[in-house]
């Protein structure tokens, strides 16, 4: 692993072979250490495997290496020499970065969507079994009400079977006909839900 200087004062980027995503990090210093204060996640698509894989650990024990250590805190007190010269310098654009989220964090925006409090569940009415009338309008309430309860929960389908009394196998059943149909997105692969 290492660290890449960006030319914007504290502003890194991390590689690692066993990182996956791009990581940008803001270096700041708390009680005589070198941590971690922002970091910017880039990638296609972020899942939890690649959010768990970053090591903010080595990263902060990088940070703290007499080397970078000692260059961070010259750098930052204004002593010491600048940056390499072969280095290009975005310290403009990572500026903006960081005002931009001052100002948006600043403001501390209402939520999109509401938070779901602890606890609370819909009142939504329980699936029950088809009749077999209209498949579609069955499906497409079998999504609504999963999409409801993913919400609220990390195991949608248990909670759907308990509210219906039936199996969980049945909800899962239900769950992948209406993926099936296109009422639901396709599910990850490995991923419950």
């Amino acid at each position: 692993m290492y660290v890449q200087e960006t030319g914007a004062l504290g502003w890194f980027e991390v590689a690692s072979p066993d990182v996956v995503p791009r990581l940008l990090i803001k270096a700041v210093e708390r009680d005589g250490r070198w941590v971690v204060g922002k970091l910017i996640v880039i990638g296609e698509a972020l899942d939890s495997a690649a959010l768990k894989s970053i090591p903010i650990a080595r990263i902060e024990s990088l940070l703290n290496t007499r080397t970078v250590g000692a260059a961070l805190t010259a750098r930052q007190s204004g002593i010491g020499e600048g940056f390499p010269e072969w280095l290009p310098s975005y310290r403009e654009e990572f500026e903006q970065v960081d005002a931009a989220l001052a100002a948006y964090l600043d403001r501390s925006p209402q939520p999109s969507f509401p938070p779901i409090e602890a606890g609370a569940t819909s009142k939504r009415e329980p699936l029950s079994r088809p009749d077999g009338a209209d498949p579609d309008a069955f499906y497409r309430r079998v999504a609504e009400v999963y999409n409801d309860a993913v919400r609220e929960t990390s195991a949608p389908a248990k909670v759907l079977a308990e509210e219906a009394g039936v199996p969980t196998t049945t909800v899962h059943r239900w769950i992948f006909e209406a993926r099936r149909r296109g009422f639901l997105p396709p599910a990850r692969k490995g991923r419950a839900g």
